[in-house]
């Protein structure tokens, strides 16, 4: 089992993603 990478990696995809969605929308709080 990959729990600490996956953990890891879905950190970094996450603070990534939150960047794109405030570039995207203004900064605007989206719920996934």
């Amino acid at each position: 089992m990959r729990k600490e990478f996956d953990i890891s990696q879905f950190d970094k995809y996450r603070e990534d993603n939150r960047r794109e969605v405030k570039k995207a929308n203004g900064g605007l709080p989206i719920s996934l």
